[in-house]
């Protein structure tokens, strides 16, 4: 996850669309996604992009064990759970653990959330949406982001 300041956090709704998006993100120095198990097209998304060369693919949005069981057999090389409260925060910052923040991340707050140490990377949902130039042109943008 160090390969990109900026972690794509991608909701799918249509499978199909799952490998054009990703080859647009790659192309545009984004190799790393995160596809939210938000919709129930999530699953076969994953596999679409996992074709993709380059492609970094992993889960988001697990919130069970059994969603943590699903994506690892879909061979997702990372999983993010959404959850992360102040009190949670505390010890894994006492403890120096990075983390990435996710939900609320703009391309105007990334830098801010990247100069702070323990941040690792963001998640960028900012980064979809338009054509899939729109999108190829937002992850220029965002994989020029850095720590």
């Amino acid at each position: 996850m160090q390969t990109s300041a900026v972690i794509p956090v991608l909701v799918i709704d249509d499978a199909a669309t799952a490998k054009p998006l990703a080859q647009a993100l790659v192309a545009g120095g984004l190799r790393v996604l995160e596809v939210t198990l938000r919709t129930p097209a999530a699953m076969e998304a994953i596999a679409e992009m996992k074709t993709v060369p380059g492609a970094i693919v992993g889960a988001g949005t697990v919130v069970n064990e059994a969603q943590a069981k699903a994506v690892i057999d879909a061979g997702v090389e990372f999983i993010v759970s959404p959850g992360l409260t102040e009190r949670l925060a505390r010890p894994i910052l006492d403890a120096g653990c990075r983390f990435c923040p996710t939900g609320g991340i703009t391309e105007a707050s990334a830098p801010d959330w990247l100069a702070f140490d323990p941040v690792l990377c963001v998640g960028g949902s900012w980064v979809t949406g338009g054509s899939m130039a729109d999108v190829e042109a937002k992850a220029r943008a965002a994989s020029a982001l850095r720590r």
